[in-house]
This record gives C-alpha cells, sequence and structure tokens, in this order.
C-alpha cells in the first residue's frame, strides 16, 4: 500500500448536493467566487472530481488560502504510515551502521540515524494512537447521552463529558458498544493486544520518566526498536474499519505520495 484514499470531514454525494441546493446553498465556478467568505458563512468546495467538501479560507503570509477540510482520523493514520516507511529505512541503515559484528565503533552517521529513529519512531506511534483517538471521538453521535449504570446510581455523560473526561479504555470497552451495538475488544485477539501495546508505548513517550541511571528511557528505546509497527497499523485499520467498513482503503490512483 503506497498511501490509503484521502476522505474529507464532510463529503457529500449528488444527492446530497440537491439537498443543499433545495436549502438555498448555491455552486458556482470557483474563478468567479469572492475568495473574503464572511465569518459566518459556511464553505463548500467542489472538487475537480465532482466531490463537495467542506473547506474555509484563512489567511496566511498576506495571502487567502483556500482549504478543504480533511478527515484527521485518517490524516492521522495517513501520517503514522508514512511515517513508518521513513523509520524502516532508518532502521535498515541501523542494522548495517550499528552491528557489533562488524563495526569497531560507532560513526557520527550512525548517532545521527539513531536520533532520527527515535524521533521518527516516536512520531509513528503517536500518530497512529491519536488516528485512534480521533475516530473514536467522531463516531459517537451528536446529542448522544452515555448512560453508565453502577451499583446505586447511574452516571450520564454527553458527547463533549466523553470526549473530555473518560478514558481510552473506557470509550472503546463500554462506550462505543453502548452506541454502536458491538465490541471490537469482546474476545482477545493479536491485533487487540497490538492496540494495547500501543496505548502503552504510546504513553511512556508523552510521559517519559526520568531517573539518574535513565532506566526507563532505555526501555522505552529498546522497545521502539523491536515494536511491531507494521502490524500495529493493520491492527488500528482493523479496529476502524470494524466501525466504519472500508474507511481505511487503500487509494487505486497508483501515485506514489
Amino acid at each position: 500500500m503506497k498511501h490509503i484514499k484521502k476522505k474529507y470531514g464532510f463529503e457529500a454525494n449528488d444527492e446530497q448536493v440537491t439537498i443543499l441546493e433545495d436549502k438555498g446553498i448555491s455552486f458556482s465556478n470557483f474563478e468567479s467566487l469572492d475568495k473574503k467568505v464572511p465569518k459566518d458563512h459556511v464553505m463548500f468546495l467542489k472538487t475537480s472530481e465532482g466531490d463537495v467538501v467542506k473547506g474555509f479560507n484563512k489567511k496566511v503570509d498576506g495571502l487567502d488560502l483556500i482549504i478543504t477540510m480533511p478527515d484527521l482520523s485518517l490524516v492521522y493514520f495517513d501520517s503514522a504510515y508514512q511515517i513508518n516507511s521513513i523509520r524502516k529505512d532508518l532502521l535498515k541503515q541501523l542494522k548495517i551502521k550499528t552491528n557489533s559484528k562488524d563495526v569497531t565503533k560507532i560513526e557520527e552517521s550512525a548517532m545521527q540515524d539513531i536520533y532520527k529513529y527515535y524521533g521518527f519512531a516516536s512520531s509513528c506511534i503517536i500518530s497512529l494512537f491519536t488516528s485512534m483517538e480521533s475516530f473514536i471521538n467522531s463516531v459517537i453521535p451528536d446529542g448522544g447521552e452515555y448512560r453508565d449504570e453502577q451499583n446505586q446510581r447511574t452516571l450520564i455523560y454527553n458527547k463533549d463529558q466523553i470526549q473530555r473526561n473518560l478514558s481510552f479504555h473506557e470509550k472503546t470497552r463500554k462506550v462505543l458498544p453502548f452506541f454502536l451495538g458491538k465490541s471490537y475488544f469482546k474476545k482477545t485477539t493479536t491485533n487487540i493486544q497490538h492496540i494495547n501495546n500501543l496505548k502503552d508505548i504510546r504513553d511512556e513517550i508523552v510521559h517519559p520518566k526520568h531517573e539518574k541511571q535513565l532506566e526507563s528511557h532505555q526501555a522505552l528505546l529498546q522497545t521502539l526498536l523491536t515494536f511491531k509497527f507494521d502490524k500495529t497499523i493493520d491492527a488500528v485499520a482493523s479496529f476502524i474499519n470494524y466501525y466504519k467498513p472500508n474507511f481505511v482503503e487503500e487509494c487505486k490512483c497508483g501515485n506514489d505520495y
């Protein structure tokens, strides 16, 4: 897979476009538009492929930019996938430059690759886990209320409270089954173990521990050298597609970007 198919936070098909037009929303040629859209207006853009997506304009360095709004879950997933490709190339170099059987000292180029490897590996982990968090929050129904039935009381959470206050474990094991009627975590599988490992190492990365002998740093770096990145990426895709079939899918365009 070179990259995944791009999707947007809002996408409208022909039928939905007709509904929008019936509500008074008109579509004009891009060249004829006044590029300064008032703040109280919502911008919809029709792409060259005929899709209608939500967008906005933003002044950057004196230029009015027109920006489409991609689905953030897929942005983070694709970022993790692309970063992982770089990480794998760096690991190949480390296997050559730091193999104790073949080298008598660690050269500066190897030190640079080690530095880069840990940076890219950490970024891959963070992006991949963020993809899951973004997706989970996106499928919680707007206006929905989650009821947590306890022994002598019932706690009720609205969507904002769920997103802000409930843990990843609670969202995946309780909230999603409550709203969607099924649970990816119902049975123990290899994919679930990969996701649990992802959560653990992500927590270690974003909340690093410090001691004089750097034991936890060493343990983290050792884990990043042997972590099953490819299988974990596949596990996250499996989790997402379980609740939203074919949401993570390979792009068929054939372009390598």
